[in-house]
């Protein structure tokens, strides 16, 4: 139940269940499939090996509320669809975008094939996998899922808009 002003077109949206409440929010869990149904024909992409890999199906991470939650409730969390694209473009674009810097201009003085071009490379990984984490430390709450709608008992409410 998702309310008539959300776009799940600009909102990546996914339902969750309270596990843990605290004061100002809560410990909340989404479950996955364990895999589509191409994984489960063993024609798929490797997203269910690298869901078996990971332990259970369940991922667990806090959200802010200002209403009190109990555990047990539903509620729904939203994402802008901008914010997910941001967020894979700095942890996935930085660090490869710095490490094909860093062995491209290795290359260009010294002659291809020289031993420093894949360890210029696998240094600009490191250097960008540390300003990812600079950047998650800094910015990491305005990449963190909102409670968009709580469930208890029948019952719905909205947070207030960010």
């Amino acid at each position: 139940m998702i309310p008539d002003g959300i776009s799940q077109s600009s909102y990546l949206i996914e339902e969750a269940r309270v596990v843990q409440p605290y004061a100002g929010g809560a410990l909340v869990e989404i479950s996955r499939p364990s895999s589509c149904q191409r994984c489960e024909a063993r024609q798929g992409c490797g997203s269910g090996l690298l869901a078996r890999w990971r332990q259970g199906n369940a991922q667990r991470f806090n959200v802010n509320s200002a209403h009190p939650l109990q555990a047990g409730d539903r509620v729904y969390l939203s994402l802008p669809a901008s914010r997910f694209l941001q967020g894979t473009l700095v942890v996935y674009g930085i660090p490869l975008g710095l490490a094909l810097l860093a062995g491209g201009v290795t290359e260009m003085f010294l002659s291809a094939g020289h031993m420093a071009v894949p360890l210029t490379f696998a240094l600009g990984l490191a250097v960008g996998w540390g300003i990812v984490q600079w950047h998650e430390h800094h910015h990491a709450a305005s990449f963190r899922p909102r409670l968009l709608i709580r469930e208890t008992s029948g019952l719905s409410s909205m947070e207030p808009p960010e």
